[in-house]
């Protein structure tokens, strides 16, 4: 029995990647006495392999690719657990981006997917210069696990802000958002935002 820590990192023009790997064995309860800078971390890890790996990719230009990614498994009792975040910014034109993100949480045991949670999001934004911002939103979330008791759902924004002066700005914004059990939801939102000082603002 033991423990395991093992690192691999990159970083050079147009890429970045850091992948981590902690396992402890189940029975390895002398981990606490090691001497080693996670000790602390490893000691919340016994029984479980856990890896991790975070990257960010702008290789291609306009394009920027960010992923961090992480996965425990415990050894004893098949229970798994995974969290995923990635996202992809593209620069469209001078004035116009993209973003495009998806967060994933999945928790599953020898039975079911307890927990299975999928969060996607879509950001359309256009700077319109001195006279705003239109931006653009969708998104969407879904929940399959066996203890998620939420309902689907699809939200789609849209809103415009705009200085009014060097202290303060102005947002207007209609949302609708539609679930799958049939029910919807509205709201229309204005905002106004003043910078009294520099450290205090009223909205």
């Amino acid at each position: 029995s033991g423990a395991i820590r093992r690192s691999l990192g990159y970083k050079g023009q147009g890429l970045e990647f850091q992948y981590n790997r902690r396992s402890v064995d189940a029975d390895f309860h002398q981990v606490g006495q090691l001497m080693d800078v996670e000790r602390g971390l490893l000691q919340g890890l016994l029984g479980y392999d856990q890896t991790n790996f975070v990257a960010k990719l702008s290789l291609i230009p306009n394009v920027g690719v960010k992923v961090d990614w992480a996965e425990a498994d415990n050894m004893l009792t098949d229970e798994e657990r995974t969290w995923r975040e990635s996202q992809v910014d593209w620069k469209v034109a001078p004035n116009t981006t993209l973003s495009a993100s998806r967060t994933e949480q999945v928790y599953k045991d020898d039975v079911a997917d307890q927990i299975d949670r999928q969060f996607d999001r879509l950001l359309l934004q256009h700077n319109l210069g001195r006279f705003g911002i239109v931006s653009l939103l969708q998104e969407q979330r879904t929940f399959e696990g066996l203890e998620d008791e939420l309902p689907d759902s699809l939200t789609q924004r849209v809103s415009y802000q705009t200085n009014l002066n060097s202290q303060t700005k102005f947002e207007t914004a209609q949302s609708e958002t539609r679930f799958d059990t049939g029910d919807r939801e509205t709201a229309t939102t204005n905002t106004i935002n003043t910078q009294v000082t520099p450290r205090v603002g009223v909205s």
